[in-house]
């Protein structure tokens, strides 16, 4: 009678291995025959906290809100630098900064100099996203209003437009062109498009630049090319707080704008018939400060633009390295999976850019660098449907390093949550528990000296590997002064 048992059970055993292996060919064969097209849409210097759907008091945000609740939405996503050129480039290329080496290089006191001498791309051999894509019969389009990532244009796109400071409008103009072209061609593609309206100068056009009252009845009345109170000690007062008041209703107002723009490009994409088909991503490349830290920076850190936490590109604190990442159309494929798996409309579990790269690649069946820094968040939004303790193991346990300022001394990020520890160099270092601390108020660096410690030997020895790169960015006059004006130099 057991034997009986035995064999019966073994057979069921045998049966559910024949249809996980079924189960994982029906993907594997969907995703070469039917590809889904992929539209990034990155929003320059955009903060998690500052979207409706991340918990904020203002409605920022309810076009991205919709794709969100039709998707899936990262809660915790880490950027690997606190500026866009190495943020994007890791997030294009699914390596960390000092394997890409896009940034500043070789430096440990550092700032971007004023003629942009020491910039650098990413290694011509990191494959980037569009040009493995191009390689597998992808139309690939992008529009950039960042000078800082226009090393792409000769990485994998068939065409790619730049326009210095284009309003989103524009943007969403060139993105709905290719949309009917797209329709036409019945080709999968690839569209990049970032926007850059949320970062200074702000100047969003007509209702947003005033569409979130402030507290004293006042309007915007001049475009916020710069920032006031840059110094920590002017950093008070009634005039200070309504200046600060205003600067956040304007950014908010930016948000808002970019968000209806999107919301045009979704309406596109559903009267075409697209969308269902198509994998659309949601992504910051770093956040912004809005003085957060400004008595610490002021005590502990030398910035060589004499500023005190406004801005980015300088610190390593959470309001600059917490971005949105939102995701639609990650559902496994066919029937079958879809039997067998659940998809997750909220992810905790702490994640990085990195780990775009290789979730879009296995989405559409594609081969993954074997040394890739990434990794796929599939596995997270499909999960089976068994007890917790056999699915996928915990994100969260994973080191996650954020790196390459471009302005003061060279500062590293090690998360392992709950823990961050930040390292400085020749200047005061930092442990925050950010479960019990996410405002990362209180330094624990001293008071835990056996894990501050422990994480300050990862660091270094992830800093003394970093990537020393010899090619470097050419820019024109005209590139400069666009630099200028966005407050990268002086």
């Amino acid at each position: 009678m057991w034997l009986g048992r035995f064999k019966i059970f073994g057979y069921i055993f045998v049966l559910c291995i024949a249809i996980l292996f079924l189960t994982i060919s029906i993907n594997k064969y969907g995703n070469q025959k039917n590809r889904p097209n992929i539209i990034i849409l990155l929003l320059d210097c955009v903060r998690a906290d500052h979207l409706s759907c991340y918990g904020y008091y203002r409605d920022t945000s309810p076009h991205i809100d919709a794709l969100a609740s039709q998707g899936t939405k990262f809660n915790k996503t880490i950027s690997q630098a606190p500026w866009t050129l190495p943020a994007v480039a890791s997030f294009l290329s699914g390596y960390y900064p000092r394997r890409h080496g896009a940034g500043i290089n070789g430096l440990k006191e550092r700032c971007v100099d004023p003629k942009f001498q020491n910039l650098h791309p990413p290694d011509a051999s990191i494959p980037l996203l569009p040009e493995l894509l191009q390689q597998n019969d992808y139309q690939t389009w992008g529009f950039s209003t960042n000078l800082f990532i226009n090393w792409i244009e000769k990485r994998g796109f068939h065409e790619f437009k730049y326009q210095y400071k284009a309003p989103a409008n524009k943007i969403v103009d060139y993105g709905i062109e290719k949309l009917l072209y797209a329709n036409e061609s019945k080709k999968p593609f690839f569209l990049y498009l970032h926007f850059m309206d949320a970062h200074r100068p702000l100047q969003p056009p007509g209702k947003y630049f005033n569409y979130f009252p402030t507290s004293d009845g006042r309007k915007n009345k001049n475009i916020h090319e710069g920032w006031m109170f840059v110094r920590h000690e002017d950093q008070h007062g009634l005039r200070f707080k309504n200046y600060k008041e205003h600067k956040i209703s304007l950014y908010d107002g930016s948000i808002r704008y970019m968000d209806a723009e999107i919301g045009r490009l979704i309406k596109t994409l559903k009267r075409l018939q697209l969308i269902n088909n198509t994998v659309i991503v949601v992504v910051a490349d770093h956040g912004e400060e809005f003085w957060e830290h400004a008595a610490f920076e002021a005590a502990h850190y030398q910035d060589p633009r004499n500023t005190n936490d406004i801005g980015h590109g300088h610190t390593m604190f959470q309001e600059l390295l917490w971005v949105p990442l939102i995701v639609t159309n990650l559902d496994s494929t066919g029937k079958l999976s879809s039997f067998f798996k659940v998809r997750q409309k909220e992810i905790e579990d702490v994640v990085q850019l990195i780990d775009v790269f290789p979730t879009l690649l296995e989405k559409i069946g594609l081969q993954t660098p074997l040394d890739c820094d990434g990794r796929s968040l599939l596995s997270l939004v499909n999960r089976w449907r068994l007890p917790y303790f056999l699915n996928s193991p915990n994100f969260s346990s994973r080191s996650i390093f954020s790196e390459s300022p471009g302005f003061g001394n060279l500062k590293i990020s090690l998360l392992e949550f709950p823990y961050k520890c930040i390292y400085s160099y020749k200047e005061k270092n930092a442990l925050f528990n950010l479960e019990e601390d996410p405002q990362e108020r209180k330094n624990l660096f001293e008071g835990r000296p056996e894990i501050a410690s422990d994480m300050l030997k990862k660091i270094h020895l992830i800093g003394n590997g970093s990537h020393e790169q010899v090619d470097k960015l050419s820019l024109s006059k005209e590139d400069l002064e666009a630099l200028k004006s966005l407050g990268y130099i002086q």
